[in-house]
């Protein structure tokens, strides 16, 4: 069983290089004026871009450069309040005739950043255009981010949402999520359930289980702050460049202007909150898990309003809150497993021998049933989720993000097969020291393809969605 496991993880691997190709950016440039191209017959009094999502005004960029290679000035990047998906900037001096280079970047409101560069060009003679030189009040409702320098683009080798760097980065944060939520499922539904039954066995494994299960929510929490830091520091770099990744200033807007900032504070906050609580568990102040238990809900939440939910067309607040429910609902079924291993079935180590076994098979008995049910709201908000990002059907084998979203569910076909054979198998043989090594490899196992799911996880959120309107069609 574990080697077939094994090998359909590696093929699963294979295929998430082979599949997801280059489709990492979640928005483009839909139209510009003047058109990419372009040949006028008169001066332009601005450079005006759409795009095919709304711009998040701290991440949108437009730089003009001369044919003599210099910057030309330009007014601040403008975002009009009734049209999102437009950008513009006042060009701040004569243009002679010559070839122009715009370089553009801007984000939508899960923060990739998408970046590109055209030319048009001036004839000699040219008039100047005057039509469109006044600027609304309206058009200017906020300030604008900093300005910094452009990164090349494009430039397949620059760092953006899709490097392999910054996908290990969000592999890491979901392993660390998965800890506080499991350990909150982990407390309350399984030790909760077990706790019920009363059995003499039972009872003996709660104490030292829960004892090491805030030991290792402790090291959760100080992962998740690590990672957050990681990825501050990655959207910096994405958004900035390497040589801007540290401006005070650039990183300071990015975090207090956009929604991707907002979520991440909230992320921070919810990884020391988690923290504090575990520590308090640790001292035997048991209300402690009511601090871990917010703290989960908000982690969760927090991984919803960083990701495609927000950007849903017409749907962001449905596809948040499924986004939401399905991290707990994942989190619940594979983040508690983790904690059955590695808190429960560690601890029962520790025990007399007429009681290990039968403490450890009432471990499972009450893991099992809660399974399900953190199991079939993962099934049930991820459905929706798919719905709402693939919006056709077709789309999950035509586009990058539905082919990626497959071998997410062929992995995840593998994790609740291994749940099924522990289950049907491993489950009646528990009772003695031979059938808890049983479950205990076979659950290693599970939990090591689960990992493998949340690596192709971190690919997949930074893949275009069909829904944005760049599916990555080939």
């Amino acid at each position: 069983m574990a080697r077939l496991v094994a090998a359909g993880s590696a093929l699963a691997l294979a295929a998430i290089l082979v599949a997801v190709g280059d489709a990492w950016a979640h928005g483009a440039l839909r139209s510009s004026v003047p058109a990419a191209g372009s040949h006028l017959d008169r001066v332009p009094h601005e450079i005006r871009l759409t795009f095919n999502e709304n711009a998040e005004r701290a991440f949108t960029r437009i730089t003009l450069i001369g044919a003599d290679g210099k910057t030309v000035p330009t007014g601040p990047v403008t975002i009009p309040s009734d049209s999102p998906r437009v950008a513009f900037a006042t060009i701040g001096a004569h243009l002679a005739p010559g070839i122009y280079t715009v370089q553009w970047q801007f984000a939508g409101r899960d923060a990739h950043p998408v970046r590109g560069n055209f030319k048009f060009t001036i004839a000699p003679g040219a008039s100047v255009d005057t039509s469109g030189a006044a600027t609304t009040a309206a058009d200017t409702a906020s300030p604008h981010h900093p300005p910094t320098s452009i990164p090349d683009s494009p430039d397949p080798g620059a760092f953006d949402a899709g490097s392999p760097l910054f996908v290990v980065v969000r592999w890491l944060t979901l392993i660390a999520t998965f800890g506080i939520v499991g350990a909150v499922a982990f407390r309350y539904a399984v030790i909760g359930r077990m706790s019920r039954a009363g059995t003499a066995a039972g009872l003996s494994l709660l104490e030292p289980a829960l004892a090491r299960a805030s030991a290792l929510g402790i090291g959760a929490s100080i992962l998740l702050i690590l990672t957050a830091v990681a990825r501050l520091l990655a959207q910096s770099v994405a958004m900035h460049g390497a040589s801007g990744m540290f401006d005070s200033s650039a990183v300071g807007s990015m975090i207090t202007m956009t929604l991707w900032g907002k979520a991440w504070m909230l992320q921070v906050l919810a990884a020391v909150t988690a923290g504090v609580g575990f520590v308090a568990v640790r001292r035997g102040r048991f209300g402690g898990w009511a601090m871990v238990w917010i703290a989960a809900l908000a982690v969760a939440l927090s991984l919803a309003l960083s990701g495609h939910a927000p950007a849903t067309p017409g749907w962001s607040g449905v596809a948040v809150t499924a986004d939401t429910l399905h991290v707990l609902g994942a989190a619940g079924w594979l983040g508690s497993l983790f904690f059955v291993v590695f808190a429960g079935i560690t601890s029962a180590k520790g025990m007399a021998p007429e009681l290990r076994g039968p403490a450890v098979a009432d471990l499972i008995d009450s893991f099992s049933p809660t399974a399900l049910v953190f199991a079939g709201l993962a099934t049930l908000t991820g459905v929706t989720s798919a719905l709402l990002h693939l919006r056709h059907l077709d789309a999950l084998w035509t586009s990058d993000y539905g082919r990626t979203l497959l071998i997410k569910l062929a992995v995840l076909s593998i994790v609740a097969g291994t749940g099924a054979y522990n289950w049907l198998r491993v489950r009646p043989t528990l009772g003695n020291d031979v059938g808890t090594q049983r479950i205990r490899r076979s659950a290693r196992v599970e939990i090591l393809v689960a990992a493998i799911a949340l690596a192709v996880t971190s690919v997949l959120v930074a893949t275009a969605t069909p829904a944005s309107g760049m599916s990555g069609m080939p």
